[in-house]
């Protein structure tokens, strides 16, 4: 069994590297385009704004 320090380490490592993950992907998010398979075309096309996509 770890010691209690230990285990506190390993948790701040942790939430570090979580918030290295979370400003990683409030970076890159905006940049993953949007997606859609044919087959599921007609049930997301009333969903789908042209203009926006074109932002």
């Amino acid at each position: 069994m770890p010691k209690p320090v230990e285990r506190v380490d390993r948790l701040r490592a942790a939430a570090r590297r979580r918030t290295v993950y979370q400003q990683a992907w409030d970076a890159l998010g905006s940049w993953i385009p949007v997606f859609v398979s044919y087959s599921q075309y007609f049930t997301v096309r009333p969903r789908i704004h042209l203009a926006n996509l074109a932002q």
